[in-house]
């Protein structure tokens, strides 16, 4: 009789997970794009750092926050890819075999040892890293220009 419950519930699986990995997916492109919007408004923030000796304190006060900023945004995208991946495991633990062979896509431990070292850095470390060391350098920025 269980057998027979889990082969209804199947579909009910299969949408479920289709829904949290479109939701899970669609964080990368978030995360791709909040990265190419870091990394264009730091360019275009150092260039006018450069230009305008009378404004660098104001530069990097404004480079300090917009890390800040992007620090926090991006932490809570990567939180919510994990939430939707720690749902798609889960409902993966319950529901039938014909379903978890479907939606067996996380790379293995083994899978991440074939990766080239690049390949095996933390989205943590890439992501994070960059408004992290940014905001102090605009605050070492700061301190100079306030000087």
């Amino acid at each position: 009789m269980a057998q027979q419950s889990a082969k209804s519930d199947g579909p009910h699986y299969v949408e479920a997970l289709r829904t949290l990995y479109q939701l899970w997916a669609e964080e990368n492109r978030v995360k791709t794009q909040k990265l190419t919007t870091y990394f264009t408004a730091q360019s275009i923030l150092l260039t006018a750092f450069n230009l305008g000796p009378d404004s660098r304190a104001l530069v990097a006060a404004v480079g300090a926050a917009f890390c800040l900023v992007w620090f926090f945004s991006i932490g809570r995208t990567m939180a919510f890819q994990d939430i939707w991946k720690e749902k798609i495991v889960s409902i993966l633990r319950v529901a039938p075999i014909s379903v978890q062979a479907a939606f067996d896509f996380y790379p293995t431990s083994q899978d991440k040892k074939n990766l080239p070292w690049y390949g095996r850095l933390s989205a943590t470390y890439v992501l994070l890293w960059p408004p992290a060391v940014g905001f102090l350098v605009w605050l070492v920025a700061l301190g100079f220009a306030a000087a």
